[in-house]
């Protein structure tokens, strides 16, 4: 019997399957992986896949021999690329997936639009036909599709941090400290709470006033689209003002001293390559986690290639880190029960935590002076949480504005008590750690600010709704704080406040 004649080389399979190789790279599949997945797809087609298997594992090497079945090899293949999509999205997909591999080989169906390619100009009239859109609307209509997906993830991102925070979270079980909501590691939690003018006097002694923005990460499914700019064209009415704010470049720890070195950055920078992580786990998920069973993203940052590998969260120079603050307030001595507050995010224009039960006053570590024109007097915690006790608790609208005016929010007069307590001691600021929150990677300081009532007028304490967010201010009795800090309901960093908080409850209200 003579031997069995080699097929022919083929360019246009060797072509193809170093696209295969990229996809299922892309997917984070080996080799292996996508062998037991066409068995489970088709057993009855075990052998011919297994002919074709084999050989398609040599042209990786190099062989340009086309084998034989191979059709049936690439339609099995867009079939396991396509699993982890939605079930609406799965026909679109593995039409743009033949498209792509088959070329002419297939019929595209009418139904057959995809939401993430625009086709090649030969294929554009068929694709038109099927779905009775013009040629000259083609492009448009495909564009619509994709914003359309897209902003399905925006929403997704922005309504279900509690089902996402989880996620990102256990993606950093290797690195950090795994009893708490947050990223953080043990020397940035102090054994005891800092006076917050003492933090900001070795803060302030760490700035570099021109250190460059880092490059943002390009997510594919942006199609190179700047986050920001894309958040703005998917939702114009969520607040996105391109403020200045401070940039945390390195935090080191010697002799149990905790250093923060800062630079300047603005809003936008931290929205473009910190708030773009969190988008690129919600788009994962709305791809690999809607059925029980799907694994989780894997921590060498083959799933979320933009977030990276664990250990790149502690690299603030990889990003525009731009922290917060979240800080807890907690009133004593009033003649009734001791408490603390929260609030929930409930204003529909908020860009962070909407719908979040947050610990009050928190805000962005930014100044309250134009342009940072103030910056010795505003590179402070301690005049960020008075800033955000004044617009969350004390219905000071007007801080905003003394923002263009530049009047000083100390002198106004609701704010007027608690300035005079920082300096008698009636009003004790205390810093409690950092940590990151592991969803948009924003780093966060951690505060408490403990008002004795018994010196500071009755009225001051009368604290009404937060004007900026919306939503009810709830009074929570102090032994309700260990529960409170294990909710669901409450987002990482109010979470993560409130067990801090917990952890050095004596030391807070019995100074």
């Amino acid at each position: 019997m003579g031997a069995k004649k080699a097929q022919p080389e083929d360019p246009f399979w060797f072509e193809k399957t170093q696209q295969v190789r990229i996809l299922i790279k892309r997917r984070g599949l080996t080799q292996s992986d996508l062998w037991e997945k066409l068995i489970s797809l088709s057993p009855d087609r075990a052998p011919s896949y297994k002919i074709s298997f084999d050989h398609f594992k040599r042209v990786i090497q190099g062989n340009r021999r086309r084998p034989t079945h191979y059709l049936d090899l690439l339609k099995g293949i867009c079939e396991i690329l396509t699993e982890t999509h939605q079930s609406w999205e799965q026909q679109q997909k593995r039409f743009e997936y033949q498209s792509q591999l088959l070329q002419s080989e297939i019929d595209p169906g009418p139904a057959a639009v995809s939401i993430g390619k625009i086709p090649k100009e030969s294929e554009r009239s068929s694709l038109a036909r099927a779905v009775n859109i013009s040629d000259e609307k083609m492009p448009e209509a495909l564009a619509n599709g994709q914003d359309e997906y897209l902003s399905r993830v925006f929403q997704f991102y922005r309504e279900d941090r509690e089902l996402l925070g989880p996620i990102a979270r256990a993606y950093y079980l290797s690195v950090a400290l795994p009893q708490y909501p947050v990223v953080t590691k043990a020397e940035w939690l102090p054994v005891r709470p800092i006076p917050l003018n003492e933090f900001d006097r070795e803060l302030q002694k760490h700035w570099i006033p021109d250190q460059p923005e880092p490059p943002h990460p390009q997510l594919p499914v942006l199609r190179g689209e700047n986050y920001a700019k894309f958040v703005r064209r998917m939702a114009p009415k969520v607040r996105q003002d391109d403020d200045f704010c401070y940039r945390l470049l390195e935090v080191r720890t010697e002799k149990d001293k905790l250093t923060c070195v800062f630079s300047p950055s603005r809003y936008s920078q931290f929205i473009s390559s910190c708030a773009v992580l969190g988008y690129e786990v919600a788009e994962w998920y709305m791809k690999n986690q809607q059925k029980r069973g799907r694994r989780r993203p894997r921590t060498n940052g083959v799933d979320l290639p933009a977030r990276g590998q664990p250990r790149a969260i502690f690299n603030f120079e990889n990003r525009s880190a731009c922290p917060a603050t979240s800080t807890i307030l907690i009133l004593v001595n009033t003649g009734k029960e001791n408490c603390f507050y929260l609030h929930r995010r409930v204003s529909p224009e908020l860009f962070d935590s909407p719908g979040g039960l947050h610990v009050v006053p928190s805000g962005q570590f930014q100044p309250d002076g134009t342009e940072d024109v103030y910056h010795d007097r505003d590179f402070s915690l301690t005049r960020t949480v008075m800033r955000e006790l004044a617009e969350e608790l004390l219905g000071v609208a007007e801080v905003e504005k003394s923002i263009w005016n530049d009047k000083d929010f100390y002198e106004d007069p609701r704010v007027q008590p608690f300035v005079a307590g920082l300096e008698n001691g009636a009003v004790r600021a205390y810093f409690l750690g950092l940590g990151i929150d592991p969803l948009p990677t924003k780093p966060d300081f951690f505060a408490a600010l403990v008002v004795d009532g018994s010196r500071i007028p009755e009225a001051s304490l009368n604290f009404i709704g937060n004007w900026e967010s919306g939503g009810k201010v709830l009074r929570v009795p102090l032994d309700r704080l260990k529960l409170l800090g294990h909710d669901k309901r409450m987002i990482p960093d109010g979470a993560m406040c409130l067990q801090l908080a917990d952890q050095h409850l004596d030391f807070l209200i019995k100074q």
